[in-house]
């Protein structure tokens, strides 16, 4: 999946409230400084994530991005700076993608909970071949002990898999069931009763 964000190349501070900094660089790529529209981005980056090739367009070439690293400002004011790692074509790239949980859980057996022990996996591929998540879907998990691994996942072959196969994404366990109040109640009825000293 690819998306494209026009950019400006800058110099100097931005000092537009309607504009994020940012820079881009690479193994193969001159760092540029840039500037872009904060809008534009934070919406993008919503949908996209840090697992979507972005095409940089407005400079003097298009250049090929993964978002690298994002710093926040202190305030409320939101994106402070915006890190772009360029990749290079034909070249695997070794990402985490996040998983996204589709599906209603409804417990087939008493006391059944759903723990999601995994939100994103490790992956590599080349650039054409990237996704920005996985689907898992939880509907057909019922009873406790059911459980979706990573071997269970529909991902294309064309992606390797860094994590275990047999590493659990979800698992359906039983709830920690609390001591009753009546217990505490009795215990506290067994102590034996305060005595005042007489006069």
């Amino acid at each position: 999946m690819t998306t494209i964000l026009k950019v400006v190349k800058r110099e100097g501070k931005v000092t537009d409230a309607e504009l994020i900094p940012a820079v881009v660089y690479g193994p193969k790529q001159k760092s540029i400084s840039l500037s872009l529209n904060k809008k534009d981005f934070t919406k993008m980056y919503a949908v996209c994530g840090n697992s979507t090739v972005i095409n940089l367009e407005g400079l003097d070439e298009t250049i090929e991005v993964l978002v690298h690293d994002i710093a926040f400002l202190s305030s409320s004011q939101g994106i402070g700076h915006v890190d772009f790692y360029a990749i290079e074509r034909g070249k695997e790239l070794e990402v985490s993608v996040p998983l996204e949980f589709t599906g209603e859980f409804e417990a087939g057996e008493e006391g059944a909970v759903i723990n999601k022990v995994l939100h994103e996996i490790n992956i590599i591929c080349k650039p054409r071949d990237l996704i920005s998540e996985i689907k898992v879907d939880i509907s057909h998990l019922k009873n406790i002990d059911d459980a979706i691994r990573i071997k269970d996942l529909d991902i294309p072959k064309t992606i390797k898999i860094e994590n275990d196969p047999e590493d659990a994404v979800v698992v359906i366990s039983k709830s920690k069931e609390e001591e009753p109040e009546e217990t505490e109640v009795a215990e506290a009825q067994t102590l034996p009763p305060e005595v005042t000293p007489a006069a």
